[in-house]
């Protein structure tokens, strides 16, 4: 079986694009052949019997529109076309004989130019599209339900759609978690699948003991978005109130130079409190997952309104462990959460002081328990998973892996 994926923000096997790669070695193991066109500097080379193809431009940076009515949508097309256009100048020996194509977290700039290169393949078309929608896609969640939030993001999300029905290929479209769903049922009119949670680490790593006391504040990439700037006075504090528990950051990627002076903080901090371990570097997946596995308590420092309708693997994956939580309320963070049935408890401070003070009080509140995190763990273990994944695209698409 032949197996393409389109991810064209693809660049590494870093942060959750190593879910991507995990679910494409699992496919190779059982028998596929697997090609991912990512981003030109992923790099032409073998990722575990995996082929990275580069394909795509870097997606250009935020810009200022001069014409604030026709700017957004002239960048719109402008990035389907080049997407559509670089999907063109692919070899045809790379495009041939395609049973099952993957397009992975696409845009609604991105939509409509891979479904006219799917449609200009004709004869070649891939036998089955499968489309895993994550992105915000203009639509929000009220206490009345589903509704517009961005206008014209959503329509330009629900052209894309369209278009990939329209393209000539069987297509099927999926998102992971509850919401995800139901947001992209109301905006498209159409089925969307619940897709099984790809981990960003090996299923065996939910057998890893926590250390007890061991509160993991933050781990990935630095983003000032996922609270990076709130660390350094609550790792302070924390450390110093809280002399027998063990505090982490681990940090794979450094981010942006506005970031360089908390990262720099927090060195300083490593130096001097015994109880706090920073990780500057990268992680592969068992380290990871060990990391994240040996937290009792596993924090999400992010901005909550950033995160109003921005889903989180950290999350999907603290679950998985049957950790406890500490989260950002009011966003879709703490409502999956709710959902699941974790143990959590939610912040609101923004202010780094106060939001020391308040993960401070929650620490000693005792209102997060491990058995409740541990029967969300297993509930949520027996739906999601790499190996699940993976069956998954065995029934749905309905073409063995192994197949031809």
């Amino acid at each position: 079986m032949q197996v393409a994926i389109v991810d064209p923000v693809f660049r590494a096997a870093l942060g959750h694009f190593v879910w991507h790669v995990r679910l494409a070695e699992e496919m190779v193991r059982r028998g596929a052949s697997v090609t991912i066109f990512g981003r030109r500097d992923c790099g032409d080379t073998q990722i575990e019997g995996v082929r990275t193809f580069p394909v795509f431009t870097p997606r250009p940076g935020t810009q200022a529109d001069a014409d604030k009515v026709l700017g957004p949508y002239n960048r719109y097309v402008q990035r389907n076309r080049t997407v559509e256009q670089e999907l063109r100048a692919l070899p045809p020996a790379a495009v041939e004989g395609i049973d099952l194509l993957l397009v992975m977290t696409p845009r609604e700039d991105e939509l409509t130019g891979i479904a006219a290169w799917i449609h200009g393949l004709h004869a070649h078309r891939p036998r089955f599209v499968l489309v895993e929608l994550m992105h915000a896609n203009g639509m929000s969640f009220t206490p009345q339900g589903v509704r517009i939030g961005n206008s014209l993001k959503a329509l330009l999300f629900r052209r894309g759609v369209d278009a990939i029905r329209a393209c000539g290929a069987r297509a099927v479209f999926g998102a992971m978690g509850e919401e995800h769903v139901q947001s992209y049922r109301a905006l498209s009119g159409i089925k969307i699948v619940s897709l099984p949670v790809v981990l960003g680490f090996p299923e065996a790593m939910a057998e890893t003991p926590v250390r007890p006391g061991k509160v993991q504040l933050f781990i990935g990439g630095a983003r000032g978005e996922k609270g990076i700037r709130l660390l350094p006075a609550a790792v302070e504090l924390l450390a110093t109130e809280m002399p027998d528990s063990t505090f982490a950051v681990d940090i794979s990627d450094p981010g942006g130079a506005d970031l360089a002076p908390a990262l720099a903080e927090l060195g300083s901090l490593a130096d001097r409190l015994p109880n706090f371990e920073l990780h500057l570097g990268p992680m592969d997946p068992r380290d990871y997952g060990r990391r994240l596995a040996e937290g009792e308590v596993i924090v999400l420092p992010y901005d909550r309104s950033s995160y109003l309708n921005r889903t989180s693997g950290v999350l999907w994956e603290a679950v998985y462990l049957g950790r406890s939580v500490i989260v950002p309320e009011d966003c879709w963070i703490e409502r999956e959460a709710g959902r699941l049935g974790a143990s959590y408890a939610t912040t609101a401070a923004r202010g780094t002081a106060s939001y020391a003070a308040e993960l401070l009080a929650i620490l000693r509140s005792g209102r997060l328990d491990p058995k409740v995190a541990m029967a969300a763990g297993e509930r949520f273990r027996a739906a999601n998973g790499l190996t699940v994944a993976a069956d998954y695209l065995d029934r749905v698409v309905g073409i063995p892996l192994a197949g031809g």
